[in-house]
């Protein structure tokens, strides 16, 4: 095993040119920028982490550390410390809930005996590399030695060397130890000066009086044996777990080979002890959920990361990491096998376009109308910021519908169609605002842009439409004109009736029907 600190020393921060290029790449791709949401930001960073643009997920492991704590003899826990041993039996005869929730992502379970206190049958899926036979009760004195501490993490570091060599590329992180919460909600402590009683949760569904005894032990632990904030090694010497020990090690291993981590609860705890070894191993860890756990949420903003779910779950085994590493893989297949923009034949120009959509109004008017004939009730719809299932539908069918028909535009005339688009979606606006009354009072953007927007700006920005449009198709431009014309009319016409006039976002809606309009009457006269 080469030296822990060489290893910490290599680990650098992720390349922030590759963040870039990544970014780059997913903003090339055929929807709007950024729509994807916390997807893409997962994609940029597995990709930088990797330093490949286009990455891949084809082989996945789950690491789940198994060790008893000393500790438990405190009644800390709802469970003896045997249900260890039968929980691990479980697993290898592939009966938990990992090993279901491991299979339905196609993921390998390897339950690692770090420090049971209990000598297993060798067997597939098993590793027996035990630090000891449980750890020392820490409210007696230090959960175990410095030097059982470090070997913890050593084999933790060597698990990841060897599955790096085996070229996996993703690592779950997961746990097993009756107790275990009590030394990780300990560690949160010592790191951030937490009171315990805000640091500890309930574990495995504690009563209140064992809860106050956990609280009580957690405090007299951390007096009686002052672990160093400053010597991560050292708190975990103190107050820590051999399976948290080896979580830590295999971060700090994964972090080295680049196979980013998925972390769960227990694990975090091992993430603060590898993140203050080097702060740059932080940037290689993707947290799976948000646990039910009191302390998790403060262990995560003392890192400052965000987890990718929030299922209320405390389970540990890497359940969570498992159904994360779903959504990491969906963000990756977005990365690797959506078409681009160029791929798909549209040229730069219509990402400059898609950044115009007015999809926000478009979606909230599709909401609207799905919430049937009350007028209050339909303009209560649009107000709202939250889109609804008839939204995604809508938004969905518009925007395949725009990019499908920019592909069947002839070439000799695309660069005249991006550029009538805007024009005919703006116009249909003015329109809009001129010829029908406002269905709302109260101030607003739209509602002073139809204070400025009377029959005499119609007129004016009617001709300047068609000068334009004469110029760039001739006398079809007159056929697209007077198209768009009637269907905004029509468009005005059946909010009129139905709840009185029209909204900024019905404004923006016409917008984006104008331009779907536009773009297919094109296609008929010129394809």
């Amino acid at each position: 095993m080469r030296d822990l600190q060489k290893i910490l020393n290599s680990i650098c921060p992720v390349d922030k040119d590759y963040l870039k290029q990544a970014k780059l790449k997913l903003d090339s791709l055929t929807k709007p920028r950024e729509s994807l949401g916390r997807l893409e930001v997962i994609a940029q960073r597995y990709a930088a982490i990797k330093e490949d643009l286009n990455p891949s997920i084809d082989r996945k492991v789950i690491f789940t550390f198994a060790g008893d704590h000393g500790v438990v003899a405190e009644g800390v826990s709802a469970y003896p410390k045997e249900v260890t041993i039968q929980m691990v039996l479980n697993m290898l005869f592939g009966g938990a809930a990992i090993n279901v929730l491991a299979r339905h992502v196609g993921a390998k379970v390897v339950v690692v005996d770090i420090g049971v206190d209990h000598d297993f049958e060798p067997t597939d899926g098993l590793v027996i590399n035990k630090t000891g036979y449980g750890t020392n009760n820490l409210f007696k004195g230090p959960a175990m030695t410095y030097d059982k501490a470090l070997q913890s993490i050593k084999i933790g570091i060597t698990l990841a060397d060897e599955y790096a060599g085996r070229g996996v590329d993703i690592i779950g992180t997961g746990e097993m130890g009756i107790g275990n919460t009590t030394p990780a909600s300990a560690i949160l402590c010592v790191f951030t000066g937490l009171p315990a009683r805000e640091a500890t949760g309930r574990g495995t569904g504690i009563n209140d009086r064992t809860f106050q005894k956990k609280i009580d032990v957690i405090e007299r632990a951390i007096e009686l044996n002052q672990p160093d904030p400053e010597d991560p090694v050292d708190v975990l010497a103190k107050v820590g777990g051999f399976e948290i020990g080896g979580i830590a090690g295999l971060i700090i291993g994964s972090a080295f080979h680049r196979i980013p981590v998925v972390d769960g609860f227990i694990s975090t705890s091992g993430a603060l002890i590898a993140a203050r070894m080097n702060p740059a191993i932080n940037e290689y860890l993707f947290f799976s959920h948000l646990s039910s756990e009191a302390g998790h949420k403060k262990m995560l903003e003392n890192l400052g990361q965000k987890p990718i779910l929030d299922l209320d779950m405390r389970l540990g085994e890497g359940t969570g990491a498992a159904i994360a590493m779903s959504i990491i893989e969906a963000a990756i297949k977005i990365m690797r096998e959506m078409a681009s923009f160029e791929s798909a034949g549209v040229d730069e120009a219509l990402v400059i376009t898609a950044g115009a959509f007015h999809l926000d109004g478009f979606a909230d008017t599709i909401d609207g109308l799905a919430g049937g004939t009350d007028r209050e009730k339909v303009l209560a719809i649009m107000r709202d910021s939250q889109i609804g299932s008839f939204a995604v539908v809508g938004l969905i069918l518009i925007l395949m519908l725009k990019v499908f028909a920019l592909m069947d535009v002839p070439a000799e005339i695309k660069n005249r169609t991006l550029l009538i688009m805007p024009v005919l979606g703006r116009w249909s606006t003015v329109q809009l605002a001129s010829c029908f009354s406002y269905a709302r009072s109260g101030p607003g953007v739209a509602l002073a842009f139809t204070q400025f927007a009377g029959k005499k700006e119609f007129v004016i920005s009617t001709f300047i439409t068609t000068a334009i449009l004469i110029g760039l198709f001739q006398l079809k431009g007159l056929w697209i004109l007077l198209v768009t014309a009637a269907l905004t009319s029509l468009f005005g016409l059946f909010f009129k009736r139905r709840i009185k006039g029209v909204t900024e976002d019905i404004m923006g809606a016409a917008c984006e029907l104008s331009e779907a309009a536009a773009l297919l009457l094109i296609c008929a006269l010129f394809v």
